[in-house]
């Protein structure tokens, strides 16, 4: 009978021990899989985000007038105005921060600085970064309509240049600017620089 007792014990251990072993309640992965789930992960940024990363212009030096070449280019027509686009294109190799209007004088062919007013066309722009390469624009419009006094000569002289200072910049660059009169005396508006090429330039 002691013999019959100890196998029968022997035998419910070993039952309790299988049923302890099966129990979906005692899962060793399970807490493994719990770690690994609620570790916080850092997605990668888009291209998209990539790029204003790259186009963020805090912290980036100004751009400099030696690093800077500036051009006039388009040409609309309408209303007695005429209506350009001044460039100005970063050419180091690296980016630079730029922002608000440039400064302007009207230039004969051979230098000589003509009558010149210049009028700021809306508000400043945000600062812009521009690449190696790239160029902001501003945009130009001036009158063709002689005044009174302008009459007899129709505006003349003829400019040949655009003399053009960067922003915060003491150094002036010039820009061809021919085959067209700026009348009312010189007058002429130009706007902050933007990212864009405006559409009568």
């Amino acid at each position: 009978m002691i013999g019959v007792a100890f196998t029968a014990t022997a035998v419910l251990l070993a039952l309790a021990a299988c049923t302890a072993r099966s129990d979906p309640t005692v899962n060793p992965g399970a807490e493994s899989s719990a770690s690994v789930s609620a570790a916080p992960t850092t997605p990668d940024a888009t291209p998209t985000q990539q790029r204003r990363q790259l186009a963020d212009p805090n912290g980036m030096q100004r751009c400099h007038s030696n690093g800077l070449t500036a051009d006039v280019v388009g040409g609309g027509a309408g209303m007695g105005h005429r209506y350009a686009a001044l460039g100005l294109t970063n050419q180091t190799s690296t980016a630079c921060r730029i922002s608000g209007f440039p400064v302007l004088q009207l230039l004969a062919p051979d230098g000589t600085a003509l009558p010149t007013t210049v009028l700021q066309d809306g508000p400043a722009a945000t600062p812009i970064a521009v690449g190696p390469g790239q160029t902001v624009w501003a945009a130009l419009r001036w009158s063709v309509v002689e005044s009174d006094d302008e009459a007899a000569n129709h505006c003349a002289p003829n400019p040949g240049w655009l003399q053009v200072t960067p922003p915060d910049e003491s150094t002036a660059l010039r820009a061809a600017f021919t085959g067209t009169v700026v009348c009312q005396h010189g007058r002429i508006s130009v706007g902050a620089y933007l990212p864009d090429r405006p559409a009568d330039g």
